[in-house]
Formats: C-alpha cells, structure tokens, sequence
C-alpha cells in the first residue's frame, strides 16, 4: 500500500507513544524529557541574602549619616545568627550571606570608603537596595519543572541546586539496526568484484544517538529467508527495529514478506516520497518497526523525514518536526516524478534574505551532496518546476542555528496587535515565578511568548558604576547596550504606558505577550493570590474590576470569577489558551 508523505508520517506518529520513566542522575539529563513533574522542596532562596559585596546597612541611617562604624564580617557560608546592625552601625557582607537582623538594605562596595572601622557611604540608599528576598525566585512546593520538560544544562543547574540528584526521564528507545544484502562486507574488509560496505548501519546508529537514543548494530543478513529471520527476530527483541534494503520488487526483496512471518503487522509499505520512496512501516507488539531503502541516500533521508520524528515522541519530545523556513532559489530546480520530492540543498544568508542552491547533483547514488546540504528544499508534487526567484520551504539541518535575520526587520511593527495579559498581585506573592513557569509551559507547546514588567516607578536597568550607567546619567538623548547576541535601548520618553504601542513595536510575531504588573493599564487581568497572606483581593477593590477575568490562588475562593489553581501550571496555560490563541 502507497501512501503520501503525510499520510505515512501521521500514521507513524499515531502508532508511537512515549515509552515509560526511568531514574537518571543529573550527569545523565542533557537532552533528556522529564517524565514526571518536580516541584521545589524549599523555598529558594531558602533566606533573605545580599546580591552584592558591600554593607548591610539601615537605609535610615544612610539619610542622616553617612559615616558609620564597621560592627561585623559576614562571609558568605555563615549564619547570621547574633550579628545585628545596630543604629549608625554597618557589617561587612559578601554576595550570598544572610541579610543580619535589623538590616533593610545593603551597599555595594563600590559605593562605599572603607578603612576597616568605619565606612562612608556614597550615594542614595534605598530600603530593599540589593537585597535577594526568601522565595523571590521561587517558593516551596512551586512547580519547578512540568512533565515533558527537555532538560538543558540550566535545567540541571536548578535541579542541583535544590538538592535533586536524580528524577525522572522518559526511557533512552534501543534501536535495533540491520542492514541485508549479499553484496554488503563490514568496513574494515576489502570489497571484492561486486561487493560494497555496509556504510548504512553506521549513518543509522550515528543518528539514533545523535537524537540520545541506544543503536543496537544486529550486522548483516543474507539474502535468505533463514537468515533474515533468525536477525529479525534478535531486533524484535529492541523498542524499535530498522532494516535497510530489501523492500523493493526484486526476486530477492525478501524483508517485508519476513517480518510478517515474523508477526509483524503491516500498516504500509510504500511512500510518495522521493529518495525514500520504498519505505515500510509496521509494528510488533506495538513496536515500531521500520524498513528502509539501501541506496544510502534515500536511507538517511528517510530516517530523517519519517524515523526520526517517531524516536523523538519516543522519548517524550514534543517538538517532533525539523523547522521550516522560506528561501529564495538562485538556481531552477525540477521535479518529475509526481512525488514529493526531497531536495539537498545549501542555505545562505544574503542581504536579501535566505538563498538556497543545490548542494550537487540530486542522484541519489551521489553521497557528498549529504555532506554539502545544510538544508533540505520540499518540492510538491504538483510542482514539476521552480524557477530562479522562487520561494521554497527548507528544513534546516544539524546544529547550524537559524541564520539571523538583518537587524532593521528584527523590530517590524506588528500588523497585528498581539493580544496581552496582565498578571496583577500584591508584593511577594510569587507572580514572577509564575511566569517563568508559563513561558517554559507555552513555549513548549510552540507559542512564541513574550514578557513586558511595567514599573510605576523609574528604575536603571545596570548598576550604578557600570560605564552605560555613568553615559545615560550624563544626560544622553538615548543609550544603547549592545552585544552580538543581544541589546537593551534606553531612552527617557513620556507616555511609555501606552500599551498598544509597546505591543506594536517590540511584539512583531508573538503569540501572546505576558505583562508582569500593569494594574492601572486597561488589559485583561489575572490575580495570582496566596491565602496565607490574607490580604484584600485587588479584583474586589480596584478602578478597574471590568478588566479581571480571573484568580489563580493556592486555595478555594468564591467569586464570580474563573479561579485557577496556582499551582497547576498546565490549567492556567489551558485558560490562556482558550481566551487568547
């Protein structure tokens, strides 16, 4: 049975699911998925600590006197316990130590003259100034980290840092691999007269771990029924068996017909795909099992278009499918074989955007043109050409990230105002917690988000003492900070509170912009409450109770209102999800 390209990888995807959880030890994570939900076992910071080398001081002392005496030292490691910054008095502090009792706010050293007794304080000192308080980050019981979450060196890094040495991860799939053939010798023999090397098993198995998963070599079965069977059932045995060559109408094409001697149930056995056209899928107790072309072009193809995005689901993955972009042809390319056609091509970045060219001829016994490619270009298969000029979609291929675009279309005017929701709480309430939570959660579901803090107050974004801090207070019209991968753009303006504007100029392209604060902007609002506080709802005594469309609370409440549970991650995605995308 032929089925079209996307018939045959929605079918594939259909018949595979994750397999199941296994324990890790944090040194076995990088590019693993969470198969099972963590959540903070403290609060982090587990204290109030100082961001900064300098003194622990009282900010009232620093407006009457700025001069005071030197009472104490705490390093970083200590306990705070019995040291007290008294009236007119400083400790020395190092970033990481415990705020001392009766401190309010600390002074970096920067700021400050010190002769070991007494210091002198320069500047304005501000109750709060570079203190990190206990849960700003994140409070106890908070969803650290939801099930499917790939997991990245910070994800590690958090993981250690609240003490979690091991959790779960959805299993590594074992792959069996067998390549058939009577003219197939091992790499390292000599081929003789009509002999060539089984190179196919090794660009498999080199793919299968490339993606994290276990290749499982099986070697090489004979065009005989004894052979074949006795390997098969070997890789029967694995969470995914691969052969290669064999599936074709040859006198000698034996796979297919033993694998369903084999128990293998059938779900098809060729694709409209070119290379990868003979392409077989079927399963064993419901194990994939696939079968792929010998031409070793059409077998990493295929592994690439139709394997790997049933291994990924596999091991818990939710982005399953290579990003497509659009490029523009510098040469034509033709397509006459009524399939949907696969194309090596190499990807460059112009000033005039992406341009693709073919990475040599598309003979699918030519191999160096895989090693050229750094894309591949789709041609449909109502398309027999396209032309110089033409737009066509590309998968980017390897670890070759996305070229970047010219930096004047990195900030279009949206054409489209993006929708925003406003997430409204009274202080320490663990607002911005939630939000990183949210980010990580819709961003896994493939929603472009973005984040906007809106301030009543003026506020720095650098320290004072840092060279674009020192330019901007010397009255410049504008300063920008910049990086080659990143920028910030200050300027003093009035009316920076339109939102529309904000969300017109700097949210081209993204599905749903986040605003953390905003009580008085005229936006949908959504409450995050901690009963434990006991405090007045902003929602039952606000100007704008018509904005409010929902709480999020660690505990029942009666409202009108919709009231999600704070901690339940996925359930306050699913509300966003519903009113705005």
């Amino acid at each position: 049975m032929t089925l079209s390209f996307e018939q045959a990888r929605t079918l594939i995807l259909e018949h595979v699911q994750p397999l199941g959880g296994e324990t890790a030890d944090l040194l076995d994570l990088v590019g693993r998925v969470l198969a099972a939900e963590v959540r903070a076992p403290w609060d982090m910071p587990r204290w109030d600590n100082s961001e900064m080398d300098g003194f622990a001081v009282r900010a009232a002392d620093c407006q009457s006197s700025k001069s005071l005496s030197v009472t104490g030292f705490l390093p970083a490691g200590m306990s705070a316990e019995g040291v007290v910054v008294e009236p007119g008095t400083a400790v020395r502090i190092m970033t990481g130590a415990p705020i001392p009792a009766g401190c309010d706010a600390v002074v970096p050293i920067e700021e400050t003259e010190s002769d070991g007794s007494s210091v002198t304080i320069r500047g304005e000192v501000i109750s709060g100034n570079f203190i990190r308080r206990r849960g700003s980050d994140m409070t106890a019981d908070a969803m650290m980290l939801p099930t499917g979450t790939r997991l990245r060196p910070a994800e590690v890094n958090l993981l250690a840092s609240f003490g979690q040495a091991q959790v779960q991860v959805y299993r590594r799939p074992e792959v069996a691999i067998l390549s058939t053939g009577d003219e197939l010798v091992r790499p390292g023999q000599t081929p003789g007269p009509g002999q060539v090397v089984d190179s196919n098993a090794y660009s498999l198995a080199a793919a299968v771990q490339e993606l994290g998963a276990v290749p499982k070599l099986l070697g090489i079965a004979r065009d005989q029924r004894s052979s074949l069977a006795g390997k098969i059932s070997q890789g029967l045995h694995a969470d995914m068996l691969i052969t290669t060559a064999g599936v074709a109408m040859g006198d000698r094409d034996l796979v297919c017909d033993t694998l369903a001697e084999s128990g293998v149930e059938p779900l098809f056995w060729k694709v409209g795909m070119k290379p990868g056209g003979p392409t077989a899928f079927g399963r064993y107790a419901g194990k994939p099992v696939f079968s792929l072309p010998g031409n070793p072009v059409s077998s990493m193809i295929s592994f690439e278009q139709l394997v790997r995005p049933a291994l990924l689901k596999m091991m818990g993955r939710t982005d399953l499918l290579r990003s497509s972009v659009k490029a523009t042809l510098r040469e034509p390319m033709h397509n006459r074989t009524g399939k949907l056609r696969f194309l090596r091509v190499r990807v460059e970045q112009t000033a005039d955007g992406l341009v693709a060219m073919s990475a040599g001829a598309q003979n699918t016994g030519i191999l160096s043109t895989m090693i050229r490619a750094n894309a591949i270009a789709m041609m449909p298969a109502d398309r027999t050409l396209c032309v110089a000029g033409d737009q066509v979609d590309v998968q980017l291929l390897g670890p070759e990230p996305v070229p970047e675009q010219p930096l004047a279309e990195s900030f279009p005017i949206s054409r489209k105002t993006p929708p925003a929701v406003s997430f409204v709480a009274r202080s320490g309430t663990g607002k911005t917690t939630l939000l990183e939570q949210l980010i990580n959660t819709l961003q896994a579901r493939g929603h472009k988000v973005g984040a906007l803090k809106m301030v009543s107050k003026s506020f720095e974004i650098d320290h004072p003492g840092k060279d674009s801090y020192r330019l901007s207070a010397a009255g410049t019209e504008a300063t920008l900070i910049c990086s080659p991968h990143k920028l910030a753009f200050m300027q003093p303006r009035e009316g920076c509170g339109d939102v529309k504007f904000l969300l017109d100029r700097f949210f081209a392209g993204v599905d749903l912009v986040l605003v953390e604060g905003g009580k008085q902007a005229s936006l949908p609002k959504v409450e995050v409450v901690r009963q434990e506080r006991n405090e007045p709802l902003l929602c039952c005594d606000s100007e704008r109770q018509q904005d409010y469309i929902a709480v999020t609370s660690d505990g029942p409440l009666d409202l009108d209102l919709p009231v999600l549970d704070l901690n339940n991650v996925d359930e306050i995605a699913d509300f966003l999800v519903a009113r705005f995308l």
